[in-house]
């Protein structure tokens, strides 16, 4: 496998799970935050020396660089995470119509939703195009 088909691979994955690996990223900036923000305690003797982490110890004053950059990326993840998730409630209110003229209405909205969200959302749009019988340009 060479590394424009490991690029095309990685892109997919992600278009197929942008929620749960956009939560996870938030996440992971948040444990990082903590742990930046704990070891920064100990060193200022705001907590006492026993509850530092092995790892941390190492790390001293980079405990800032830990905090800050931590912050930032469950910042960007969780912000990614909601952004998704009003997505993803959008397309659930225009896709759910029993209206063939509602739906063709909101077609192009949908169809750029769907784009954002993923293969899955694109398939669906399909499906109601089929169902409708609304013909492609």
């Amino acid at each position: 496998m060479n590394f424009a088909d490991f690029k095309r691979k990685l892109k997919m994955f992600w278009r197929r799970n942008k929620r749960s690996l956009s939560f996870a990223i938030g996440l992971i900036g948040s444990i990082f935050t903590v742990l930046g923000v704990w070891e920064l305690l100990v060193i200022f003797e705001t907590l006492e020396g026993k509850y530092g982490f092995p790892l941390m110890d190492k790390v001293g004053f980079g405990s800032w660089f830990f905090a800050i950059i931590g912050s930032l990326v469950a910042l960007g993840g969780f912000i990614y995470f909601y952004d998704y998730n009003k997505k993803h409630k959008e397309f659930q209110e225009l896709i759910d119509t029993d209206s063939k003229a509602a739906f063709v209405r909101n077609l192009v909205e949908l169809e750029e939703l769907a784009i954002s969200l993923g293969p899955d959302y694109e398939k669906r749009v399909m499906e109601q195009r089929e169902k409708y019988k609304v013909k492609t340009l």
